[in-house]
């Protein structure tokens, strides 16, 4: 994994953008309109959504440029109960509608300035006692990427629902289930009738991993927690270019299966020992990014996870992404604070141990030599990037071909590294 430096010494490509002044609070979901990066929505506690034009004059002191598009109820209905996380989001197959939670389902046709009730009261007042603010309320929604209008959620008292027509019927899915906070649902982007669901005991000291897939939308479920460690599950991802592949955040770290939750590998290596809640994937990066608690966003290169050529027995060094000489993006590279530029390299070892890292230049020169801890299973190594010169000094490596040699005991790996000019191709083109 690496990140994405926002130290103010370093200008890189984060832009500020102070979205509230005035209304404060808890802040959880934010999205970008993605036909107009302009509008962002974002929320605070129950409920409390808004949508602003981030060019608007008045950004910073609220006014026009920012709307007020919580949801109420119909005058005369009882208020909607919202748990304190409050699930909003924008729909895959219209930019222009929003769904949102509480102990109602409601839905925007015109991005927040009006809502419609779609669902009864689904909420549980009798499980709202895990929460930190009692609601009952969803604390889980989604819309089906395949087919619009499936719309699946579920209830900080582990109710699970379902609809197949946008709102107008609902049916509980949850039948043989913990009755656990849910912590994730969501569909496959291969196949309309899967769907997954995580739940969490954490509220109840309970760390087991709750992991569950369904392939007939919700009416039977089996466990995939299969040998995941002790440890509470916040959300789970399909991998949209192959529905085998499953990743889960736990409140200590990432694991991937490759066969449909059969058998789950760390993929923690690097990344610190902290809470995972979110993870998402960048489609055209070819990236998992992943959301901690406290400890910032990381990404993780997919291409080695989604090669099923490799079949790696030992030693394995998968090839390397070429990387521009451009001074940004830049890299984290464990150890260092600021960023720098860097080539990710992604290793797999049947043992542990430590492992020498050989970089050469075409006529087998050696440039660098360093060394980095490997443990059983995937491994993320770096190469920062920096050559030895006359003088022992360390420089920026040139633009050039390069091998890279992993060595861990007698086993040896080796890849070809390119530097490209500055300016030249994206390190991301198929």
């Amino acid at each position: 994994p690496s990140t994405n430096s926002l130290d103010d010494a370093i200008p890189d490509q984060w832009k500020s953008v102070y979205l509230d002044r005035w209304t404060g609070g808890d802040s959880y979901v934010t999205l970008i309109d993605p036909t107009d990066d302009r509008i962002v929505y974002y929320e605070h506690q129950n409920g409390a959504m808004m949508r602003m034009d981030i060019t608007g004059s008045s950004v910073l002191t609220s006014g026009p440029s920012t709307v007020d598009i919580r949801p109420r109820a119909p005058r005369g209905a009882p208020p909607v109960r919202f748990s304190w996380y409050t699930p909003f989001f924008i729909s895959p197959h219209n930019p222009r509608t929003l769904y949102a939670a509480g102990n109602q389902v409601l839905k925007s046709t015109d991005r927040g300035d009006n809502w419609t009730v779609v669902s009864p009261d689904l909420g549980d007042p009798a499980g709202g006692d895990r929460a930190t603010v009692p609601t009952g309320a969803f604390t889980m929604l989604t819309e089906s990427p395949l087919v619009r209008g499936m719309l699946a959620g579920g209830t900080e008292g582990g109710r699970l629902w379902l609809s197949t027509d946008d709102g107008a019927n609902w049916r509980a899915i949850d039948s043989g289930l913990p009755r656990k906070w849910v912590s994730r649902v969501t569909f496959s982007a291969k196949n309309a009738g899967t769907i997954y669901a995580s739940l969490t005991g954490f509220r109840e000291d309970d760390t087991r991993p709750y992991v569950y897939a369904s392939t007939d939308t919700g009416r039977t479920w089996r466990s995939i927690a299969g040998n995941l460690p002790q440890e509470a599950v916040n959300v789970i991802k399909e991998d949209p270019t192959d529905s085998a592949i499953l990743y889960v955040g736990t409140d200590l770290g990432v694991y991937v299966s490759r066969d449909r939750g059969a058998r789950w590998e760390s993929l923690s290596a690097l990344l610190p020992t902290t809470a995972v809640m979110d993870l998402t994937i960048q489609t055209r990066e070819r990236e998992l990014v992943i959301g901690t608690y406290g400890r910032g966003a990381w990404v993780l290169d997919l291409d080695p996870i989604r090669d099923r050529s490799a079949h790696p027995t030992g030693l394995f060094l998968y090839p390397i992404r070429p990387v521009n000489a451009d001074p940004f993006p830049w890299e984290t590279v464990p150890g260092s604070r600021r960023g720098r530029r860097a080539v990710r390299m992604q290793l797999t070892s049947a043992t542990a141990g430590t492992a020498t890292i050989t970089v050469t230049d075409v006529s087998g020169r050696e440039l660098r030599r360093t060394e980095a801890s490997v443990t059983a299973g995937m491994n993320t190594l770096f190469w920062d990037l920096q050559v030895q010169v006359p003088g022992g000094r360390l420089d920026d490596a040139p633009t050039g071909t390069y091998s890279v040699e992993v060595q861990l005991g007698n086993e040896r790996a080796r890849r070809v590294a390119v530097v490209w000019p500055e300016g030249g191709p994206s390190t991301k083109s198929p």
